[in-house]
């Protein structure tokens, strides 16, 4: 009777760890799926950038979104005398760019098409060179500059296909410029600069331009420890549990 008593109480205790089992496999099998597409910027020198939300991001913090049918419209340009007075900027130069067009702030934008498909946008530029040469806002000093980087999570389902933009401009200060993409892992890699030279009206201050492709591959992602996983490790420890306490509840 004793011995049927332990058996019980092994059983449900052997039940109850390997219940917290799974919960934990399922909780990590879950928390490489939750975002999809991710954002950083490292610099953002003499302008806002806005990942995803029009909210301003911060410096140096990610920030994570889904691709499950939203849409951001973040992007704005400013026109002809806007260029140069964006910032207080004054035109010392009348007329002569009335039919300028500028991008506005960087922002990271998802860009629905179907359900397997998106459109990543990473775009924008500095305010008015004249402005940002002599301030250190953003990271750095001199004339605009932008450096940072948007991942596709690799585990999501998601995948980079094609690279439709990848421009960023040079910058003659000596800093990188660069618009790395590794379609693999996902990540795109920009930095762009300045050639301004503290010129007013010149609209291409920490510019960037990179716009890529991406499509759902092989259907829903599977977790990397899914249920499969945790009902082997329940089945293999499960005896040991059960005996281990079985013995535990044996009076002398």
């Amino acid at each position: 009777m004793k011995t049927n008593k332990r058996m019980f109480y092994g059983t449900i205790v052997t039940f109850l760890l390997s219940l917290v089992l799974l919960l934990q496999l399922e909780t990590v099998s879950v928390s490489a799926q939750t975002w999809d597409v991710s954002a950083r910027f490292d610099i953002a020198h003499c302008n806002n950038f806005y990942p995803f939300s029009s909210t301003p991001g911060e410096i140096g913090e990610t920030y994570y979104a889904n691709l499950d049918g939203s849409s951001d419209n973040l992007y704005t340009e400013v026109h002809g005398v806007e260029c140069c007075l964006e910032g207080s900027c004054r035109n010392y130069w009348g007329n002569y760019y009335v039919n300028s067009t500028r991008m506005g702030p960087w922002v990271v934008e998802r860009k629905y098409v179907d359900d397997n498909t998106y459109k990543i946008l990473i775009r924008g530029a500095s305010k008015a060179d004249c402005i940002c040469y002599w301030t250190n806002e953003g990271g750095t000093t001199g004339g605009g500059y932008v450096k940072g980087e948007v991942v596709i999570n690799p585990d999501s389902g998601w995948k980079i296909t094609s690279i439709v933009k990848n421009s960023v401009n040079n910058d003659n200060r000596g800093r990188d410029v660069y618009c790395n993409i590794d379609e693999d892992s996902g990540t795109i890699e920009f930095a762009g600069g300045s050639t301004c030279n503290g010129c007013c009206c010149c609209i291409d201050s920490g510019q960037i331009d990179i716009e890529v492709i991406v499509k759902r591959v092989g259907g829903q992602p599977v977790p990397e420890f899914g249920s499969l996983t945790a009902l082997i490790a329940i089945l293999l420890i499960a005896p040991g549990i059960a005996c281990f306490v079985a013995r535990s509840f044996h009076r002398d």
